[in-house]
């Protein structure tokens, strides 16, 4: 599913697309992740400039290939570290957000030596 650059701000209808792999929600006005965590089967999210500060609904969702959560208001990333289907040839992008020196020094290095490519920017 892309539902791109339409001002969602609400995810939870999509909690009945429970077979759902794809999802692309660039570009618009989400805060909340929290039903996402009902979707096990996700594999692609994309949810590049929204303002999402909280990853934490994502941290058991195991399938996880290539997450896109650049440009929103993450500091913490450490639900993803925590989630054990990240690792080996899967990509996540966290370029443009203010990440805290934790992030930097500690989880992106932990996301890497499970094997995952990470995009960021530390200051």
């Amino acid at each position: 599913i892309s539902l791109r650059e339409n001002e969602i701000a609400d995810v939870s209808p999509l909690v009945a697309l429970a077979n759902l792999e794809r999802l692309s929600l660039n570009h618009n006005r989400i805060s909340d992740l929290s039903p996402l965590a009902e979707l096990p089967k996700l594999e692609r999210v994309l949810l590049w400039t929204n303002q999402i500060g909280d990853v934490s609904p994502l941290a058991d969702l195991l399938n996880l290939e290539w997450l896109i959560l650049g440009n929103n208001n993450i500091t913490d990333i450490s639900p993803l570290v925590e989630n054990t289907g990240i690792g080996e040839g899967d990509y996540v992008d966290i370029k443009g957000n203010p990440l805290s020196a934790t992030a930097c020094t500690e989880q992106i290095p932990a996301l890497e030596e499970a094997g995952a490519q990470v995009s960021y920017d530390c200051q």
